[in-house]
């Protein structure tokens, strides 16, 4: 990281603008060990973030769900016996030197996993169920360490081949969890204000501010299949005083391996398999593999941060309809923004399925059933059956119309009564 140095000598906006101007445009970027498994960027300055050297993108985490067939393999045996020494011993893992000398058993499992294998801060959990059955028959969980170096993607295909060695086939896999992380290296997270919840533009319900003693620590935002997390990673790392991590990420930050004072800002958005299924480009109906997953990194990054949610330079007008449109973006958020995982931009968007709790499908029977009597009572005759769907058409836009411009509010109460029987949204019932 040796050009880092010199990066606030000639400190400006990203625009080329000098300093105070608007932040738009591309990021500069330093092509340093650039490669899908992580890009270490330098992103020139605002006046807010004068002090920001590096920008470190990665997936964090990669949970996997495999079905493999075991059947021709005698790796679970060999791990049972290996369990067997350990639970004689007490011994909550052992080595393995089955077809490979680095992975450890664990004495126990987890729930519908029994045996347990984990290399660094990878684990790979099997059951004894067929390959045929609904239920996977293999867990792979790669750690944030292994996900930055040598890679998430490195790691799956090791993984492979190391199954492949066991007389194991993989059949199928599906992406369970997937986090991408950006580092911001030399900021100050309590100079940004991400606390304050009033600045924040999202779709999520749910926000949370952290704290470490009397001092905010990080914000998190939504939960389950799809949040964010923001928080100084600088702290967590000392709090709890992990020194191989913050060795390992000093070394992925370009900073000497024992420093504890440089501030590091880490933004992270998290993907469950439910929200990985909802979003969609125009040559893919959902995120299932790791192979659709190498190809929309960005895509999901930007999603996450410029529809889903957005951080602003002021507090937030709630009682402005527009308030999306004219809220000024923070210059962080701008940044975070501009994150680049080295991959494609698909042309992305996320349908979310809506739990139905009127027959929806029902009505619009009902609705054609009525349609056609509707027809048939008024075509002169049966040789002009092939003219239904005009017909009905040309019915339902007139009436719809002259109900929108003469009935608008008898309209608007029958579809919010309807609304109201389909939407179960508790959040926002006030006691």
């Amino acid at each position: 990281m040796s050009k880092s140095k010199d990066l606030n000598k000639n400190c400006q906006s990203i625009d080329g603008s000098p300093l105070g101007g608007t932040l738009t445009g591309k990021p500069m970027r330093e092509a340093q060990g650039l490669s899908s498994e992580g890009v270490q960027a330098l992103i020139t300055c605002t006046p807010q973030l004068a002090s920001l050297k590096t920008v470190y993108s990665n997936i964090d985490t990669l949970h996997l769900s495999v079905y493999a067939d075991l059947s021709g393999s005698n790796l679970l045996e060999e791990i049972e016996k290996s369990r067997e020494v350990a639970r004689e011993f007490e011994k909550e893992c052992i080595p393995f030197t089955y077809f490979s000398p680095q992975w450890n058993v664990h004495r126990s499992g987890r729930r519908f996993f029994t045996y347990h294998i984990s290399m660094a801060d990878t684990h790979i959990y099997f059951n004894k169920r067929s390959v045929h059955g609904n239920f996977p028959t293999c867990l792979i969980e790669i750690g944030s360490m292994s996900s930055h170096h040598p890679g998430a993607f490195s790691v799956f295909e090791d993984i492979k081949k190391f199954l492949k060695s066991c007389d194991i086939s993989i059949k199928k896999h599906h992406v369970t969890r997937v986090d991408l992380s950006t580092d911001f290296v030399n900021i100050n997270f309590q100079d940004l204000d991400l606390h304050n919840i009033e600045k924040w533009i999202t779709r999520a319900i749910d926000a949370h501010v952290h704290y470490v003693g009397r001092s905010v620590s990080g914000i998190s935002i939504g939960k389950g299949d799809l949040m964010c997390r923001i928080y100084d990673k600088r702290k967590e790392l000392n709090v709890k005083q992990a020194t191989a991590k913050t060795d390992f990420f000093n070394r992925q930050w370009g900073l000497v391996s024992d420093d504890k004072k440089t501030p590091v800002v880490r933004v992270e958005f998290q993907f469950r398999r439910e929200a990985l299924k909802e979003f969609k480009t125009e040559d893919l109906y959902q995120i299932d593999t790791v192979d659709d997953l190498q190809g929309v990194l960005n895509g999901l990054w930007g999603y996450s941060s410029k529809s889903w949610a957005k951080h602003c330079e002021t507090e937030v007008d709630r009682s402005n309809n527009h308030q999306s449109r004219d809220a000024v973006i923070s210059p962080f958020w701008q940044l975070v923004q501009l994150v680049d995982f080295n991959a494609e931009n698909p042309n992305f968007w996320r349908h979310r399925e809506k739990n139905q709790y009127v027959n929806v499908k029902a009505l619009i029977d009902q609705g054609i059933g009525c349609l056609t009597s509707a027809v048939a009572a008024s075509i002169e005759s049966m040789d002009d059956f092939k003219d239904v769907a005009i017909d009905a058409s040309t019915i339902v836009w007139r009436e719809l119309r002259n109900r929108i411009e003469h009935h608008t509010d008898e309209l608007y109460e029958k579809m919010q009564i309807v609304f109201n029987r389909n939407s179960l949204n508790l959040s926002k019932t006030y006691v």
